[in-house]
């Protein structure tokens, strides 16, 4: 009688984790869901352009200033393999995290010079200066499935938004970014 029990034992033991593998096997763990995240996005004004000039004459001067070019941006999005579905539009979705209309993959700001006209009061110095902001930023397609959750592609991009100009006149306090960033000049 004891043998019999044992063996019952062993077998109801057995056909339990047969249920439990079944189960296990009917789960199915490829059923994956997918969503999207920044991982990173910013932005930051950019002199392109500038040129510096000082009136040292008693009266004001109409002048035209030829900038040169000091920075050039590129736009352009680079793509893990696997990045696929659900991360396209890449340039307007950065855009929209960051606040900013812009420019399409491929194009870049001006690469020569760029002429500005203007007036400079007597005993003046003033920047002439051209500029944006530039946006950056990194997405990744997370997939998560009835185990783990993991990064399956990446798409990482930066770009730039319309061009400002502008001049600042040294030893007054900066209005904007790029005035800011003009100043360093004075």
């Amino acid at each position: 009688m004891i043998w019999l029990n044992r063996r019952a034992t062993r077998l109801t033991l057995l056909g339990a984790l047969v249920i439990i593998m079944i189960v296990a096997a009917g789960t199915p763990s490829h059923a994956t869901s997918y969503f999207n995240r920044w991982a990173s996005a910013k932005k930051q004004w950019v002199i392109t352009h500038r040129d510096a000039y000082e009136n040292y004459g008693s009266t004001s001067v109409k002048i035209t200033v030829t900038k040169e070019k000091s920075t050039v941006i590129t736009a352009g999005v680079t793509v893990s393999v696997g990045a696929t579905g659900g991360m396209g539009a890449f340039m307007a979705k950065l855009g929209a995290e960051v606040g900013l209309e812009l420019q399409a993959s491929g194009e870049s700001t001006k690469k020569t010079t760029i002429a500005v006209e203007a007036t400079v009061p007597a005993r003046k110095k003033y920047v002439f200066y051209s500029g944006t902001r530039k946006a950056w930023g990194k997405q990744e397609r997370v997939g998560c499935d009835s185990r783990r959750c993991r990064v399956t592609a990446k798409k990482e991009g930066k770009s730039w938004t319309s061009r400002t100009n502008g001049v600042y006149q040294c030893g007054t306090k900066p209005k904007s970014g790029l005035s800011k960033l003009a100043k360093r000049d004075c």
